[in-house]
C-alpha cells in the first residue's frame, strides 16, 4: 500500500473530476493538456500512452505518478493524482496486466469516501490491438466491486449506444459486445453522452469513432453529475474526456411549480 501524509484539518471532500486522455506518446500533448487543465480542480488524470522519458513517464507539477509495478514492460498506462488529495487519501496501486492500472483509494482518517462506501476504485486502461486482437480481457477490467468503481481509457472497441449512426462491420459489433455483456453483468454502465466522439483520425478519409469510454458501477452510478469533452484539442486525435463524480447522489433540478396558477 501506498500511504500518502495527513492534511492539516482540511474540509472533506466534495466533489472530483477525472480526466482521461490517450496522449499517443507525445510530449507537446502531456504540456498541453496540463496547461489546459491547471485551473480547472482536477483530481485525477487517466494516461493511455503516456510519454516516456527513460522509461519512466513524465513528471507533472502538483501531482503524483502512479504506473503498473509489472517491471521489463513499456508503461502503457499512468494515473497522476492531485497532491491535495494524495494528503488525505491513502492508495492501493496494482495491475492485472500492464494495459490496465487500478487505484483503490481510501481516506487516512477511516472516514467514508464515497456515499456509505469506504473507498473508491479508479481503473484505468489502454486495451491495444496486437495483429487483431485487443491486449485486455474483459474479466480483467470489470470487476464485481462492492464498492463504487469507475473504469476509464482507450478500449479500442465499439458499440451503437454510443455511435448510432457508425456502419459497423459484424467483428466490430462482436468485439464490442464481448466486453460491454460482461461490463453489464457486472454492474457497470456506460457513461458516455451517446453520438459524442471520442476520436478524430489524421486520415481525413476515416471517420470519427468512439473508443474511449467511461463506465460506472451500480454504487457508483448516482454519484457521476457530468461526462464531457469540453477541453480545448490538445494536439492527439483522441478528444480528453471530463468525467465529475459529486459526493453526494445526484439528482437533475427539476423546475419550480407554477403555485399561482
Amino acid at each position: 500500500m501506498i500511504e500518502s501524509q495527513n492534511s492539516d484539518g482540511q474540509a472533506p471532500l466534495h466533489c472530483c473530476s477525472i480526466v482521461q486522455h490517450n496522449y499517443r506518446g507525445s510530449n507537446l500533448v502531456f504540456l498541453t493538456l496540463f496547461s489546459l487543465i491547471r485551473n480547472r480542480n482536477v483530481s485525477f488524470v487517466c494516461l493511455q500512452d503516456p510519454p516516456l522519458f527513460q522509461g519512466s513517464p513524465l513528471r507533472a507539477p502538483g501531482f503524483q505518478c502512479y504506473v503498473s509495478n509489472i517491471f521489463g514492460f513499456k508503461k502503457r498506462v499512468a494515473t497522476y493524482v492531485n497532491l491535495s488529495l494524495a494528503r488525505d487519501f491513502n492508495y492501493l496501486c496494482f495491475s492485472p496486466t500492464v494495459d490496465v492500472l487500478r487505484l483503490v483509494l481510501s481516506r487516512n482518517d477511516g472516514r467514508l469516501v464515497l456515499g456509505g462506501f469506504d473507498s473508491f476504485s479508479l481503473i484505468n486502461t489502454y486495451n491495444r490491438q496486437v495483429d487483431g486482437v485487443n491486449t485486455v480481457k474483459a474479466a480483467d477490467l470489470f470487476i464485481n466491486d462492492l464498492h463504487p468503481s469507475l473504469v476509464v481509457g482507450d478500449l479500442n472497441v465499439h458499440t451503437l449506444y454510443t455511435d448510432p449512426t457508425r456502419d459497423m462491420s459484424s467483428t466490430e459489433r462482436r468485439k464490442g459486445e464481448q466486453y460491454f455483456r460482461v461490463a453489464g453483468l457486472r454492474g457497470f454502465i456506460i457513461i458516455n453522452e451517446p453520438g459524442v466522439y471520442t476520436t478524430t483520425p489524421d486520415n481525413i478519409n476515416d471517420i470519427p469513432s468512439v473508443i474511449d469510454y467511461s463506465l460506472a458501477n451500480r454504487q457508483l452510478a448516482d454519484f457521476v453529475k457530468m461526462w464531457k469533452t469540453n477541453i480545448p484539442h490538445t494536439g492527439s486525435d483522441h478528444a480528453a474526456i471530463v468525467t465529475s463524480i459529486t459526493f453526494a447522489p445526484y439528482v437533475t433540478a427539476r423546475p419550480s411549480p407554477n403555485w399561482g396558477r
